[in-house]
């Protein structure tokens, strides 16, 4: 077992802090000292003040889109290091909303974002707390209003660029992960006062792809056709990475044996399996004004998802690591899983043979950071929209990927 190591840091105005460099001090003016910042805004790590952590990034089930990731920090304020009106704190000026943090796990990052919010709580008989409420970037898009002016005819990953490359958007070219798609859009007339995030999330559903912001703050756009490797093995048997909660799922909640689709200002294409429908009733996937380019594309996107979820399923829905728990190679491992990465579980209930054995995706990573403790929540969904790829250990196996339309 190995204690994790964690590290928030907070980008501040450097010539607000106490330490920033100043000429012929004895303390703050000696050169190439690490703890000394020249100007500008600089991270600058406050882990020593850190009582709890709390992060949740994903979504809750397949079809959802992916959600604003959060973060909760809080802090120690029992000498006002964090409060904004106190003029001794090695802070002071330099402490309020839209900072942008960063939060590390045994060196690698668990979130990027921005703190959205500063909440004091004072205990006259007792210590002081902050807590510093924090969201990914998926923000920045909703508050980015789009122009109303024609998209041109081009591929999904094409359309994601310009979008975010828009003045209003100007999103870094570093900071993005875009895939090329493989679904063609139409020319499209952005409607007024559309926001960013809904107008990519559009996109997203047209190509039926992934759109989130992953752990080190880059915007992630996932083609259909994307191909995640197995990563990782988790077992209650000694032949993978330990477990402490798991929880298995077999219901309708993603039981859809109709589906309706169409592009915008088109027709609707409607698909159904009857004996689905006759055994389970009616229970209908919308997925409207789409803004494909090809109506051939419509009808293969309704196939392709009444294929998958035509019948109820069989899955894990979450396990629970105790990180603190894990060796440090096992900690590194969870701790380079993403969302849309494939694991394989393993588990056997009441330990009677046979296991149950699964490959699943993993949807939303949550960690729970304590003084003594840290837990990491991986809710899964199916490898049902996953494609088949020959010859991979995971999703090269029959039955288990699909042969993405």
């Amino acid at each position: 077992m190995a204690a994790t190591n964690l590290k928030v840091e907070l980008e501040l105005n450097a010539p607000n802090l106490a330490a920033n460099f100043r000429l012929d001090d004895s303390t703050y003016g000696i050169l190439d000292d690490p703890n000394v910042v020249l100007g500008g805004f600089v991270y600058v790590d406050v882990t020593s003040y850190v009582q709890t952590v709390s992060i949740q990034r994903g979504k809750s089930r397949l079809l959802d889109r992916y959600e604003a990731g959060t973060a909760t920090v809080t802090f120690n304020n029992s000498t006002r290091a964090f409060d904004p009106k106190y003029a001794a704190s090695p802070f002071f000026g330099a402490i309020y909303p839209r900072l942008n943090i960063r939060i590390s796990i045994n060196d690698v990052k668990a979130f990027v974002g921005v703190v959205q919010d500063w909440n004091i709580d004072y205990d006259p008989a007792g210590p002081s707390f902050v807590s510093a409420y924090c969201s990914d970037r998926f923000t920045n898009l909703t508050q980015a209003i789009l122009p109303n002016d024609y998209q041109a005819l081009e591929y999904s990953g094409e359309r994601v660029n310009n979008i975010l490359s828009l003045p209003e958007v100007n999103w870094p070219i570093g900071d993005r992960d875009v895939d090329t798609g493989n679904s063609v859009l139409q020319e499209d007339l952005i409607p007024e006062n559309t926001d960013a995030l809904s107008y990519l999330q559009l996109v997203e559903s047209s190509e039926q792809g992934q759109l989130f912001i992953n752990k080190n703050g880059l915007l992630v756009f996932h083609q259909r056709s994307y191909a995640p490797s197995f990563t990782t093995t988790f077992a209650d048997d000694g032949t993978g990475i330990a477990y402490s909660e798991i929880s298995v799922v077999y219901g309708t909640e993603l039981l859809y044996n109709r589906v309706e689709a169409n592009i915008l200002g088109d027709a609707k294409v409607i698909v159904s399996d009857t004996a689905s429908e006759d055994v389970y009733g009616i229970s209908t996937l919308n997925l409207t004004d789409l803004i494909l380019e090809y109506n051939a594309d419509v009808e293969s996107l309704a196939d392709y998802l009444l294929s998958i979820y035509k019948n109820p399923e069989y899955r894990f829905e979450k396990l629970v690591v105790a990180l603190h728990k894990l060796s440090e190679a096992n900690q590194n491992a969870v701790l380079a899983l993403e969302l849309s990465d494939i694991v394989y579980v393993k588990f056997t209930p009441s330990k009677l043979p046979p296991a149950i054995e699964e490959y699943s995706t993993i949807i939303k990573i949550d960690h729970e950071i304590g003084i003594a403790e840290h837990f990491v929540t991986l809710s899964l969904g199916s490898t049902g929209q996953t494609p088949f790829v020959l010859d991979d250990v995971a999703l090269g196996v029959l039955d288990v990927g699909t042969l993405i339309y």
